[in-house]
């Protein structure tokens, strides 16, 4: 008996959260979409890497393979025209400028710390 319950109560849980999801309005969307960019840098020259056995590159995405640039963050912009982004975008050890990319649009930005915030999270 109890492993129907439980499996019951697991069913209930899992059909209701995909429920409770609140799609946002067309104005609020635009201004997640219009807010939320990209950080990148520029991809390595890997020409020079040599391999004990060929890549399996097919098992890559073409977008990410042929790409010039390289994903490491996400940034926001605010209202007041500066970007949020968190600490480690600064102190990842990658070298290179960072740049902002939304969708077509590239822009070089030059990263500037404000302000250092320490977040601690815990679940």
């Amino acid at each position: 008996m109890k492993k129907i319950t439980g499996f019951l109560i697991t069913l209930l849980l899992t059909l209701s959260g995909g429920f409770g999801q609140v799609a946002l309005d067309s104005a609020t969307l635009a201004k997640v979409n219009k807010s939320v960019f990209e950080v990148i840098v520029d991809k390595k020259d890997s020409s020079n890497i040599k391999y004990e056995k060929e890549l399996p590159l097919d098992r890559i995405p073409f977008a990410i393979r042929n790409d010039k640039y390289t994903p490491i963050g996400t940034a926001f912009l605010l209202e007041d025209g500066s970007f949020w982004t968190a600490a480690r975008i600064q102190t990842n050890g990658i070298t290179g400028s960072r740049m902002l990319k939304k969708q077509n649009f590239l822009k070089t930005a030059m990263f500037i710390m404000v302000q250092w915030q320490d977040w601690i999270f815990s679940v």
